[in-house]
């Protein structure tokens, strides 16, 4: 039989059991509930600011795509906005405003100038335009406005070519170019001899004028030499004709004298001379017959 115990011992017994264990359980369910709930609101907090970090990095992917797909819009405007339209091209015209048909000038550089007319008329942007003449070297120059360089004296036909935006290939031609010789034009001036024989001397002075062809070859001209103060002995016609090569010349001088003894005779003279680069033309003639009358005179004219 267990012994009985005191009730002082048991009253200290029952005491420690209830509050031991309801200190205990206070403990853990105040403890436990508490650390439980702190950790997992704080969890939640951290996974729903991930969330919304998420959120935010989407919505910025979102913006940068818009982004870029914003500026790949604005190239395409860009790119249709410098699109050109070929089509305009479509029976287009080359046209040579300039030189016209027949123009002359003296030989070297000429200015040449073209567009490109749709067809409809109007002006269309272009100016990759290929120059040349014929006879000539090719092409010799290349622009809308261009020069061809040293264009030799002669007749020229001056062409342009040109390769158009849409594929086309168009030409255009002016006939009837002339280029010059630097001597070509018309002189004017004056003549002056001397007819001498062994009984006296007598000098003639008057009026002289010529021409150079447009090439340069030949010289023609006529002169009237009057004898005496207002033609008081007469008046010796003459006409001259010579061959022209680079400025120099020679040929002949022709005078119809009145030696007063039946008909007037032509009496062919030795011309010759030269053009200088200003212009002026000096020539010289001389006769001589047989020592008994020779004939020295002089053309000085201008062109």
């Amino acid at each position: 039989m267990a012994a009985a115990r005191s009730p002082l011992v048991l009253l200290i017994s029952t005491l420690s059991l209830l509050l031991g264990g309801g200190c205990a359980t206070g403990t853990l369910t105040i403890d436990g509930a508490g650390d439980g709930a702190g950790a997992d609101d704080d969890a939640a907090d951290d996974d729903a600011a991930d969330d919304d970090a998420a959120d935010d990095d989407a919505s910025d992917d979102d913006a940068s795509d818009d982004d870029v797909s914003d500026d790949d819009a604005a190239d395409d405007d860009a790119a249709d906005d410098d699109t050109v339209d070929n089509t305009v091209y479509d029976g287009a015209s080359l046209v040579i405003t300039a030189p016209t048909p027949g123009y002359s000038a003296v030989a070297g550089d000429l200015a040449v100038r073209a567009e490109v007319r749709s067809s409809g008329g109007e002006l269309l942007p272009f100016d990759a335009i290929d120059w040349n003449s014929e006879p000539g070297p090719g092409a010799i120059a290349h622009g809308a406005v261009a020069v061809l360089d040293d264009l030799p004296v002669g007749e020229h036909s001056v062409v342009a070519s040109a390769l158009l935006p849409n594929g086309e290939a168009v030409e255009a031609r002016v006939d009837g170019i002339r280029m010059l010789s630097p001597y070509a034009g018309v002189y004017g001036g004056e003549v002056s001899a001397n007819i001498v024989t062994d009984w006296f001397e007598l000098p003639c002075a008057g009026e002289s004028s010529g021409e150079v062809d447009d090439f340069g070859t030949l010289l023609v001209g006529e002169a009237q030499c009057a004898f005496g103060e207002d033609s008081t002995w007469g008046v010796v016609p003459m006409a001259f004709e010579a061959e022209l090569a680079g400025g120099a010349f020679a040929g002949v001088l022709v005078a119809t004298i009145d030696f007063g003894i039946g008909t007037p005779q032509e009496v062919d003279m030795a011309l010759e001379g030269a053009i200088g680069a200003t212009g002026a033309l000096e020539a010289t003639f001389l006769y001589d017959l047989y020592g008994y009358l020779t004939v020295d005179g002089a053309i000085e004219m201008a062109r």
